[in-house]
């Protein structure tokens, strides 16, 4: 199931007349056909594309309006993590759309306050009404059924669950785990973490023993599928 928090009901077919003329969609490196249907279905929102590179200053400054950001983490993987934490410094709410989501990009979507994560597979009207919602609910956060299933709300909080390397390690292992899909030797590693190479030796040992792998070729095969790196 797909996951809405702080709604009561359903979403509802759209009424375009209760969205703010002045509201800004930025759409960032996406398809032209999806940007031009969601123009369509909702005219009276200004629908803008853009790239990661968009002048976000000017964009948050246009707005005295309702502005949401959505892009594809699909479209460049490389830099999911960056384009997050830049909308989330400017204070520019965001969206994911894919048709499916690592671990790793649901974990930044948490860490840098996105919205929620829309589905390519939704039809575009369903689509539309979503978008139309999260603009009329600011405190509002959707997950489609691909997101939520690693997802689960604590305290308030959202949270990754499920068997992903983020919640098999302790923070430190986490860390090392990195390092060492980043291509990082042991002594660079422990230089980065300011720990000694027997201590990194000690928290690799362990992780490789928790996460069932046996050398370092499995370790980035992982980090690879899980999103935490680029291949």
């Amino acid at each position: 199931m797909s996951i809405v928090t702080r709604l009561d009901t359903p979403l509802r077919p759209m009424r375009l007349q209760e969205i703010s003329t002045q509201s800004v969609l930025c759409c960032l490196n996406l398809l032209d056909c999806l940007t031009k249907g969601i123009s369509q279905y909702l005219p009276e929102i200004d629908v803008r594309e853009g790239t990661a590179g968009l002048d976000l200053p000017e964009l948050h400054a246009s707005a005295g309006q309702p502005v949401l950001a959505m892009f594809n983490p699909e479209s460049n993987p490389a830099i999911i993590k960056s384009t997050a934490e830049n909308l989330h410094r400017h204070q520019i709410p965001f969206l994911m759309i894919s048709k499916s989501f690592k671990p790793a990009w649901l974990s930044w979507a948490i860490q840098y306050g996105c919205r929620g994560c829309l589905s390519k597979f939704t039809p575009i009207h369903t689509l539309c009404t979503q978008i139309s919602e999260l603009f009329e609910h600011p405190q509002t956060y959707y997950w489609c059924p691909q997101a939520a299933e690693w997802l689960k709300q604590v305290k308030g909080r959202w949270q990754l669950t499920g068997n992903n390397v983020r919640n098999l390690l302790t923070p430190r292992q986490f860390e090392v785990f990195l390092h060492l899909a980043d291509g990082y030797s042991m002594k660079e590693t422990a230089r980065l973490m300011n720990l000694t190479e027997k201590s990194v030796d000690c928290h690799k040992y362990r992780l490789m023993k928790r996460l069932r792998l046996h050398d370092r070729v499995q370790l980035c095969k992982l980090a690879i599928r899980e999103g935490w790196i680029e291949a």
